[in-house]
C-alpha cells in the first residue's frame, strides 16, 4: 500500500491522490463490498491469498484480472495538510517540548544557584555562563554533529535504533532555555523578602518546606511573565533547527521558495505565521494573568480544636480573604490562636473543619 500525490501541493491544504498498490503477483479472485469499503482478494501463484481493504469508489480492477506487485488496485483523493502548516505544527511542538524540559533544567539550576553548597552553586554558575556566553547556533552544531554522532555511533554498535535529529535539536533548545530560566528562578527567589523565610522557619518549617510552601509559590508569580517571554523567544529561535534538516516553519518556507520562486510572498507569509503564533501566546498569557487576580489567601469557616491535656477550641469559624499586595496584621492576646491560624495556613496543622487555599 502506498500513497502518491500528483501536481504541486498547496502550501496550506491540498487534495492528494492516494493509490493503493498490490505487493504481490496473482489474480483477483473476488471483490466484496463492505460498507463504503471494498475487499479485494488476490490469489497468489503459490496458492495463498491476500486481502486488501480499499475505498469502494476507487476500485481499479475487476474479478479475474491479473495483477503484479506495484499495480494500482484502487485510488482516491484525500485532504492533506500542506508543507507550511506542517512546519508551523512542528515549530510549536518542538517549542513546547523544549520549554518543558528547559523549565525543569532551569528550576534545578536556579535552586542550585542560590544554594549554600559551593559545588552546586559553582556548577550552576559554570553552566549558566557557558550556555549564555555562546551562540545557540554553535550549541545546535555541537549537539548534532558532535554529541549526536557520538551517541548514535554507540547505539549503532549495540544494535539499537538511532536518535533522530529532532531530539538533538530539542536538547539544544532545552539546554539553551534552561540557562535563562535558571536566572529567572534565581531572581524570583531573591526578590522575595528574607523575612518570609525567617517567618516560615520560626513556624517550624524546614528549609525545603519553606522553599516549597512559602518562597517558590510567590517567586513563581514573578517568574511567569518573563517565562512567557522566553517561550515566545524560543519559538523564534527554533527557526535555527532547519540547519540540521528539521523541517520547521522557516525551513519549510525555504523549500517552497526554492520550488515556486516566489520569495517575497512566501517570506512575508512565514513572518505572518510567526506573528500569529506569538501574538496568540501573548494574548493567552494576558488572559491567564487576568484570571489570577483573585485572593491569594482564602480561609473559609476554619475550626481547630486541641484535646491534650484538655479540650481547647483554638479556632472557631474563622474566615478571611487576602488579596495580592494587601497587608494583614493578626493581633490578639496570648492563647487566642494566632500561631495556630498561621500554622493552618502553612499546612503545618490540619483544620478540623473548613478550607484554606
Amino acid at each position: 500500500m502506498s500513497g502518491a500525490g500528483t501536481g504541486f501541493p498547496s502550501i496550506f491544504y491540498y487534495q492528494d491522490d492516494i493509490e493503493i498498490k498490490s505487493d504481490t503477483d496473482g489474480s483477483v479472485s473476488a471483490i466484496t463490498a463492505e460498507g463504503e469499503d471494498a475487499l479485494i482478494r488476490v490469489r497468489e501463484a503459490g496458492g495463498g491469498e491476500t486481502t486488501f481493504r480499499v475505498p469502494a469508489k476507487g476500485v481499479a480492477v475487476e474479478a479475474g484480472d491479473m495483477v503484479f506487485a506495484g499495480d494500482t488496485l484502487s485510488s482516491h483523493r484525500q485532504w492533506e495538510i500542506g508543507i507550511l502548516l506542517q512546519g508551523l505544527w512542528l515549530t510549536l511542538k518542538v517549542s513546547v517540548v523544549a520549554i518543558v524540559f528547559g523549565i525543569l533544567i532551569g528550576m534545578v539550576a536556579g535552586l542550585a544557584r542560590v544554594s549554600a553548597n559551593p559545588a552546586f552553586k559553582w556548577s550552576s554558575i559554570a553552566y549558566i555562563e557557558l550556555i549564555r556566553g555562546s551562540p545557540l547556533l554553535v550549541q545546535i552544531f555541537i549537539w548534532y554533529f558532535v554529541l549526536g554522532t557520538l551517541i548514535n555511533s554507540l547505539l549503532s554498535r549495540q544494535g539499537l535504533s538511532q536518535i533522530p535529529p529532532l531530539w538533538f535539536g530539542v536538547a539544544a533548545l532545552a539546554g539553551f532555555t534552561g540557562a535563562y530560566v535558571a536566572e529567572m528562578v534565581r531572581a524570583g527567589i531573591q526578590s522575595i523578602h528574607r523575612g518570609q523565610t525567617e517567618a516560615s522557619r520560626s513556624l517550624g518549617m524546614t528549609y525545603v518546606q519553606s522553599m516549597r510552601h512559602v518562597v517558590l509559590p510567590q517567586a513563581m508569580r514573578r517568574i511567569l511573565p518573563p517565562l512567557a517571554g522566553q517561550f515566545i523567544s524560543l519559538i523564534k529561535d527554533s527557526s535555527l533547527l532547519g540547519i540540521i534538516a528539521i523541517r520547521e516553519l522557516t525551513k519549510a518556507t525555504r523549500e517552497v521558495v526554492t520550488t515556486s520562486l516566489q520569495p517575497f510572498e512566501l517570506w512575508f507569509m512565514c513572518a505572518l505565521l510567526y506573528l500569529v503564533l506569538t501574538f496568540s501566546l501573548v494574548h493567552a498569557a494576558a488572559i491567564r494573568g487576568e484570571e489570577d487576580t483573585g485572593p491569594v489567601i482564602d480561609v473559609s469557616n476554619v475550626y481547630k480544636t486541641f484535646y491534650a491535656p484538655h479540650k481547647v477550641r483554638a479556632l472557631v469559624n474563622v474566615s478571611n480573604k487576602v488579596d495580592a499586595g494587601e497587608v494583614v496584621v493578626v493581633i490578639g492576646p496570648s492563647g487566642s490562636g494566632k500561631s495556630t491560624f498561621l500554622r493552618c495556613l502553612n499546612r503545618l496543622e490540619g483544620a478540623r473543619r473548613g478550607a484554606t487555599s
